[in-house]
């Protein structure tokens, strides 16, 4: 249908305009009539999903639907309590040394002349040396690696690699030629470690199946991630 009347047509023509802009579809006969609605609803329905219908008898009660919210509150309190719990400090006895405290470590250094050939015994030299560090010190060396689990042999290698940076550069200059090429903590300190860490709640072990082989493995606890952060965070200077 098409007005004859100017002004009506215009209105008409923008009438047309406003619904084209909307889901329109057009049509010829009473058949393609059907299968543009059907069409149309499926769309509309994809496009603009809404809650459907719900049988009267399986609709809760206004009592169940405030207990559940009851609940619901109560659940998500004790909730937030548990994780201050997990996070909080473990009991640890004021004997323990932590912190700033200072512990002798003992390792093997190895030295290595690349001027000598390879099969010589002068190439590399082998030493024992010791050296202090905090446990904070220590720490550092692997925690950060241990926010997502790792092998157990990730805390010997973030160990070493510290004794490592400390004394290179006064031991270069003590054999001249030699550079040092490894370090290696001792074993019996390495363990200390692992035991010491893990009493002050820090780090936590744990067994897994990798390709088939049970690998021993570590990670931080929620308390440890918690004292890397504060360990590792700036503070404001005057703040202790």
């Amino acid at each position: 249908m098409v007005e004859e009347d100017p002004e009506k047509r215009k209105k008409q023509e923008k009438f047309r305009g406003l619904v084209q802009n909307k889901l329109c579809k057009k049509w010829s006969n009473v058949d393609e009539l059907g299968a543009v609605v059907s069409r149309s609803v499926t769309q509309i329905i994809q496009s603009h999903a809404r809650p459907g219908w719900v049988r009267s008898n399986a609709i809760a009660s206004e009592e169940a639907t405030t207990e559940i919210l009851s609940l619901r509150k109560k659940l998500e309190v004790q909730s937030d309590e548990l994780k201050k719990l997990i996070v909080k400090p473990p009991d640890i006895p004021d004997s323990l040394a932590r912190s700033q405290d200072k512990i002798e470590l003992g390792f093997n250094i190895t030295f290595t002349n690349n001027e000598v050939p390879h099969g010589d015994q002068s190439r590399t030299l082998v030493q024992r040396g010791t050296k202090k560090f905090t446990w904070d010190q220590i720490f550092l060396s692997f925690a950060p690696n241990l926010i997502v689990e790792d092998k157990l042999d990730r805390i010997a290698i973030g160990i070493n690699r510290i004794i490592k940076d400390d004394i290179e550069e006064a031991h270069s200059s003590q054999y001249e030629s030699y550079k040092v090429s490894s370090v290696s903590i001792l074993r019996n300190d390495l363990n200390h470690i692992k035991t010491q860490f893990s009493a002050l709640g820090l780090i936590e072990f744990h067994n897994k199946m990798i390709n088939e082989k049970l690998t021993k493995m570590c990670k931080l606890t929620l308390y440890g991630k918690k004292y890397l952060h504060e360990t590792l965070a700036i503070k404001k200077k005057g703040s202790v």
